[in-house]
């Protein structure tokens, strides 16, 4: 089975070529879908020079230290009076840590919003919002259409088995949000690029996967532990790579011109693609 929106590294590690392009339907106009680029491309160099490297490793390396010396003095198992007796310098040198991480986070805070102000942050946001639109219109895509998000990742095959290759944080999966439509004859997911279009008689089952996963990125506005989510017990780690992680997930399965192909999917869209299908989630899988 081909997964879709997923990228095969078996022969080459380089390759970034994604699954899918054959269902592709239609396609964003070139020149807005280059004036979104170039505007998020802005964004994110505003969003970069608000938050320089150096700043956020200097905080964390004097978070560390001051958190480290801390740790230390509790599993010692001693008053605090006789740990500054044992060790004044390392004390000392620990809370000035902490006090210097204290300083520094409220520069960053400054420095961040003295710059966002001055970039006009809010402008770059509702022009990309207003490309994003005009995309979806030109793309067809209903007003109704569902947020939903799809598991994106790089693998291998081995033995004819699909293995999702580890990245960033032990994560080999990535949220990728698309529109979920549909028209009765078949399903539909645009993003800011393409509609893919899959018939709905050619889809065959969506298969639970009893395994728990890591996922880079949240796109739901509503936090995962939270709401219409909290019954899913997601875990979120709010570290660098800023993943979540749940069991199961689920692939949507289906063939086309004799060639099995898999959607991969959160447990919490689910419900959605139920709906959308008409299919329901068959017995577990052990991966």
């Amino acid at each position: 089975m081909k997964p879709l929106f997923a990228i095969d590294i078996t022969n080459d590690k380089k390759n970034e070529a994604v699954n899918g392009e054959e269902f592709i339907t239609k396609t964003a106009s070139e020149n807005i879908a280059d004036s979104l680029e170039e505007n998020q491309d802005e964004l994110q160099a505003t969003i970069k020079k608000s938050q320089p490297r150096w700043l956020t490793i200097t905080k964390f390396v004097f978070l560390m230290y001051a958190l480290i010396v801390a740790s230390g003095i509790l599993r010692a198992d001693i008053d605090f009076k006789q740990a500054f007796q044992n060790a004044p310098i390392l004390i000392i040198s620990g809370f000035l840590s902490f006090v210097a991480w204290l300083i520094l986070l409220a520069f960053s805070k400054i420095k961040e919003k003295k710059i966002l102000k001055e970039s006009n942050v809010e402008k770059q946001i509702e022009d990309i919002d207003k490309d994003i639109k005009i995309i979806f219109e030109e793309l067809g895509v209903p007003s109704d259409a569902k947020d939903v998000d799809v598991l994106m990742f790089r693998y291998k095959v081995k033995d004819d088995e699909i293995k999702p290759y580890l990245g960033m944080g032990n994560a080999p999966f990535i949220n990728f949000e698309f529109k979920a439509y549909t028209d009765g004859k078949r399903l539909h997911l645009a993003d800011t690029n393409n509609v893919y279009s899959f018939d709905l008689d050619e889809l065959r089952q969506i298969a639970k996967v009893n395994k728990r996963i890591v996922v880079i990125g949240w796109n739901k506005e509503e936090n995962p532990k939270k709401g219409e989510y909290k019954e899913y017990k997601i875990s979120v780690n709010d570290g660098a790579a800023n993943t979540v992680s749940y069991k199961p997930y689920y692939i949507l399965e289906g063939v086309h011109n004799g060639e099995a192909y898999g959607i991969y999917f959160p447990c919490y869209e689910l419900p959605t693609f139920e709906r959308l299908t008409g299919l329901r989630a068959k017995a577990d899988i052990e991966e």
